[in-house]
């Protein structure tokens, strides 16, 4: 309940306040039918969840000491190394125009105000403190940080609570994008809040137009700078 009222408050958020995107290169008459609509990102979800289950079979493997010696490139890594290749991606587009677009800087806004209040009725139906209920809607997907900081200051029962909401809002906004990023692209772009930076970021590329992209790192990038800190400040209280 908590992840899905803080990933489609905001959506919905973003929805009344823009207006859906439309594909402007004069293709809106050749979109595809509802069951190839349907069919693309089943097929998609389809793949991802292929190799998760490789990745856990082999993992479960029993591998070659050798092979377990090999210096292999850590995850941050492989997300610094796609991050430097959507920015070479950029080079066509005005970065500068769309950093300075109050429409731009809108999402990364109403993704905040949307998850508070998303938090705020999950405080009120399922009894818990509002602190704590606005520190877990502020991690805006980011499971690995809202995790251990909750955990930190609260205990492992509700770091486990947080790392799971953030962790089912990185889902459901995979589920958006692929679904409906075509046409709405600001509120998928909102609902991945600071995964739009990282590992959302290649899913938004391939279902948003080009132009979309600069978006998501500028909403991205804000929701993660600011994230720690309201984690932080709420747990305080």
């Amino acid at each position: 309940m908590f992840a899905a009222l803080t990933t489609f408050i905001p959506w919905l958020l973003i929805v009344l306040v823009h207006r859906p995107d439309t594909m402007r290169d004069g293709s809106a008459g050749q979109r595809p039918g509802p069951v190839r609509a349907i069919l693309k990102p089943l097929k998609e979800c389809a793949i991802a969840l292929v190799m998760v289950a490789i990745g856990v079979m082999i993992s479960a493997m029993t591998m070659p000491a050798w092979l377990l010696m090999l210096p292999l490139p850590t995850t941050n890594q492989l997300l610094y190394a796609l991050i430097w290749l959507v920015g070479v991606d950029l080079i066509a587009i005005d970065v500068t125009r769309q950093v300075l677009s109050l429409r731009t800087l809108a999402v990364p806004i109403l993704v905040v105000l949307g998850s508070w209040a998303g938090g705020a009725i999950a405080s009120t139906l399922g009894g818990m403190p509002f602190g704590v209920a606005l520190a877990l809607s502020s991690g805006f997907g980011w499971f690995t940080l809202s995790g251990v900081l909750v955990a930190k200051y609260l205990g492992s029962t509700y770091g486990t609570v947080a790392l799971l909401t953030d962790l089912f809002r990185e889902l459901f906004a995979i589920v958006l994008l692929y679904s409906a990023g075509a046409r709405f692209a600001h509120p998928c772009i909102g609902a991945s809040g600071a995964t739009a930076l990282d590992s959302t970021l290649p899913i938004i590329k391939q279902t948003c137009r080009p132009i979309e992209v600069p978006v998501a790192l500028v909403s991205g990038l804000i929701l993660t700078l600011i994230a720690p800190f309201l984690i932080t400040l709420f747990l305080m209280k």
